[in-house]
C-alpha cells in the first residue's frame, strides 16, 4: 500500500433493466441472485488479467483499522473480481485514513491497496489507465476523470440520501443537496451500475431517468453484499453438534447509529437469554454524531446477562462471531431500513450464524428463502418473546438454521458468486473495446 501524489507518479450489457421486462421485481427468482446462472463469474478471455480499480469510500480490512460497510463492500468486490481473474487495486482516500489511524508509524502496507492524497485521484487513474473504475457510492465522483479510456461503473450500494435523512431528528438539507448533486453526476456519467439488492432497483431507475438516460440501454445489475467467509470447519461443527450440550451464546454487534439504538426489544432479549442461562454478547461502537440513546447504553451493559465487548479489527471480529450461536439484529421500521441491505446481518451470516431479524429489510427475503433465521417485528412483544423462545431453546432448529445460513453465504454473499453480474458488465466492455 502506498500513498500516491503527483510526485509519484458504453454500451448495454445483460442487465436487470433489459427490454425483456423488469425481472428484478420477481422476488422469487431474481431477488436471490445466487439462484441465477448469470450471477456466476464468467471466465471469458476478455476478463483475464484486466486492470480494475475500486475507489473505496472508506478504509478496508487489512489496514489495521476498524472497518465499516463501504470498506467491507470494496473488499468483497475486490475478492470476487480477483477470483474471476482480474487485477484489482483498491484506492482509499487519505482523509478517512488519517482520521482513523492513531499509530506512530504508517498503517500496514497491502499490495493491492493504495492511499491517495486529496486531489490526486484523477492523476492516479490517468497514470494507471485501468480499463474499469468501480466507485463505491458517488462520494468521489467529482475526482474521477471523465476520460473516454476509463470506463466507470458506479456501485450504488446504499440509498445514502435516505440513510442521511433518517439518521437524526433534523433534516440535513445542505448535506442532502450535496449528495443529490453527486448522485446526478454519477448517473449522467457512468457506463454501468450495480446495486446490492433488488428492492432498490426501482428507486435508482428514478434517478437514472432524471438525467434523461434510457434505462433500457444502461446496465443496472444486482450484486448482493459481498462478504469474506468467516466460518470454518470448527465453527460448523460447533454450530451443528456441540450446540445441544452448552449454553447459547447470542450476539448483537455493529455501529451504534440513529436507527440502531437499543429499544425495548433489547431488554426482552437480555432477559430471555439470561433466563436460558445463556450469554448476550454486545458489541456496539458509537459513530460520530450519534448520542448514546439517553443513557440506554449504560443500562444495556449493566444487565446481568450482557457481556460487553470492545471494537475489533475485522479478522478478530470474524473469529469472535464464529464462536457465537445466534445473531440478534433488530431495529425499528423506517423507510430507509426497508431498502437497506444490512451489512451487520450479512456479516453474521458470513460467520455461519442464523439471525433474528425484522421482516422488512432488503436482507429479510434472503433469510426467509433460505430459512436462515427468524423474522419478527421487534415492536410486537408477544411475537418477539415467542420467536426468541424457539431460537434459544430449540437446538435442532438452531442447528438447521445455522446450516442454512452457511448455505446462504455460499450461494449468495460469497464474493465469488455475488460478483457474476459485475464480471459480465466488465467482460462486455472489454469485448467491445477489443472489437474497435
Amino acid at each position: 500500500m502506498t500513498i500516491y501524489s503527483d510526485a509519484q507518479s458504453s454500451s448495454p450489457a445483460a442487465s436487470a433493466t433489459g427490454v425483456g421486462g423488469p425481472p428484478y421485481l420477481d422476488l422469487a427468482a431474481n431477488a436471490i441472485p445466487g439462484r441465477a446462472d448469470r450471477t456466476r463469474p464468467v471466465a471469458s478471455p476478455e476478463g483475464k488479467r484486466l486492470p480494475v480499480v475500486i475507489v473505496s469510500n472508506d478504509v478496508v480490512p487489512g489496514m489495521g483499522m476498524a472497518v465499516a460497510a463501504p470498506g467491507l463492500r470494496s473488499h468483497g468486490l475486490a475478492e470476487g473480481l480477483t477470483a474471476a481473474g482480474f487485477t484489482v487495486t483498491q484506492t482509499v482516500a487519505e482523509g478517512p485514513t488519517r482520521a482513523k489511524w492513531h499509530g506512530s508509524v504508517p498503517p500496514p502496507q497491502l499490495p493491492d491497496v493504495e492511499i491517495i492524497r486529496t486531489g490526486d485521484l484523477a492523476d492516479y487513474l490517468r497514470t494507471r489507465a485501468p480499463l474499469i473504475v468501480v466507485a463505491i457510492n458517488s462520494n468521489q465522483i467529482d475526482k474521477i476523470p471523465d476520460d473516454p479510456n476509463i470506463h466507470l461503473i458506479v456501485d450504488l450500494f446504499a440509498p445514502r440520501m435516505l440513510e442521511v435523512a433518517c439518521q437524526s431528528d433534523h433534516y440535513p438539507i445542505e448535506q442532502l443537496r450535496d449528495i443529490r448533486a453527486r448522485n446526478l453526476e454519477a448517473f449522467a456519467r457512468a457506463d454501468g451500475f450495480i446495486v446490492n439488492g433488488a428492492k432498490k432497483v426501482p428507486f435508482y431507475l428514478g434517478w437514472l431517468m432524471q438525467v434523461d438516460r434510457d434505462p433500457r440501454t444502461v446496465p443496472l445489475d444486482v450484486v448482493p453484499m459481498t462478504m469474506t467467509k468467516g466460518f470454518d470447519g470448527h465453527a460448523s461443527e460447533r454450530s451443528t453438534v456441540d450446540v445441544t450440550n452448552r449454553n447459547i451464546q447470542a450476539v448483537t454487534a455493529g455501529y451504534l447509529q440513529g436507527w440502531s439504538k437499543p429499544g425495548q426489544w433489547f431488554s426482552t432479549v437480555a432477559d430471555l437469554v439470561g433466563a436460558s442461562d445463556g450469554s448476550f454478547n454486545v458489541l456496539l461502537v458509537p459513530r460520530r454524531g450519534t448520542d448514546d440513546g439517553g443513557g440506554q447504553i449504560d443500562e444495556v451493559f449493566n444487565h446481568s446477562a450482557v457481556q460487553p465487548h470492545k471494537e475489533m479489527l475485522f479478522p478478530d471480529f470474524q473469529r469472535f462471531m464464529s464462536g457465537m450461536d445466534l445473531a440478534i439484529d433488530l431495529f425499528s421500521n423506517s423507510i430507509e431500513r426497508q431498502y437497506a441491505m444490512i451489512t451487520r446481518t450479512v456479516g453474521a451470516i458470513a460467520c455461519g450464524l442464523p439471525v433474528v431479524h425484522p421482516p422488512w429489510s432488503e436482507t429479510s427475503s434472503y433469510i426467509e428463502r433460505y430459512d436462515a433465521g427468524w423474522l419478527v417485528d421487534p415492536d410486537d412483544q408477544f411475537a418477539l418473546t415467542t420467536t426468541l423462545a424457539e431460537a434459544l431453546n430449540d437446538r435442532d432448529a438452531l442447528a438447521q438454521k445455522a446450516a442454512n445460513a452457511r448455505r446462504l453465504w455460499t450461494e449468495v454473499f460469497n464474493p465469488e458468486a455475488a460478483v457474476g453480474p459485475l464480471v459480465q458488465q466488465i467482460n462486455t466492455i472489454a469485448s467491445q473495446r477489443k472489437s474497435l
